[in-house]
């Protein structure tokens, strides 16, 4: 199978046009993705959506009904998926791979609301190398096309991490709250202690003086609020 490009995909409907996904899908414009394979929709798109639509010539709705999609990118918050995803539902089939980078909504709730099992949970975090933003990612029923489309898109954001289990996204929440570690102790798991393991942990790993500024940004829920790489903002929610 030849290997696709943005240029062989879509159309991708992205619904939430805030900051996160608007950064994703400047980034799918630069990568070569045709506008006219883009749709936006955003019920309260602001100055920044309207603009974006009117330089590269993706379409900007308040409603997805109606529209092919292909690609389902779900960039909503997590407190307003449930009803995104009763509005969407008419439009999902088949043919739809979903992709959700909505912070601790399951991958069960996703196929549940929308009535399919193609659907991949990704999560944007810090790298413990590179130097650059990464995607961990994990699918429930998904094909290798569907994790190479995957791909193309969630690399807007930087590298990506496949994962096995749905769990390891939820590491550092699982931890903290199930088995009862106390929050620092589960941080250092997800940051520090691979970084000694790395050889790594002059460099990173943990905030002191001289050390790499690549840090996360997270809500008193431990849902990722934002992300720093090498000092400058990478991700704001």
């Amino acid at each position: 199978m030849a290997e696709q490009s943005l240029k062989d995909i879509g159309p991708v409907v992205l619904v939430g046009a805030g900051k996160m996904g608007l950064a994703m899908a400047r980034g799918w414009i630069a990568g070569g993705l045709p506008p006219d394979r883009l749709v936006l929709v955003d019920p309260f798109a602001g100055e920044p959506a309207q603009a974006f639509a009117q330089e590269t010539g993706a379409r900007l709705l308040k409603s997805a009904d109606g529209v092919l999609t292909h690609v389902l990118v779900l960039a909503v918050k997590p407190q307003n998926m449930i009803p995104v995803l009763q509005q969407v539902l008419p439009v999902v089939g088949k043919h739809t791979l979903v992709i959700s980078i909505a912070a601790g909504i399951s991958l069960h709730t996703l196929a549940a609301g929308l009535d399919t099992e193609r659907v991949v949970r990704a999560m944007p975090n810090t790298p413990a190398q590179l130097g650059k933003g990464i995607t961990g990612a994990v699918g429930l029923s998904v094909s290798e096309a569907d994790q190479e489309v995957a791909n193309l898109l969630l690399r807007a954001a930087g590298d990506v991490a496949w994962f096995e289990a749905e769990t390891m996204i939820d590491a550092v929440t699982y931890v903290h709250r199930i088995i009862g570690l106390p929050l620092e102790e589960a941080l250092r798991m997800a940051s520090l202690y691979p970084a000694e393991a790395l050889g790594v942990d002059k460099e990173r790993g943990r905030i002191a003086p001289g050390l790499r500024a690549d840090l996360v940004h997270l809500s008193d829920e431990l849902s990722v609020r934002g992300t720093l790489i090498g000092g400058e903002t990478a991700y704001a929610a």
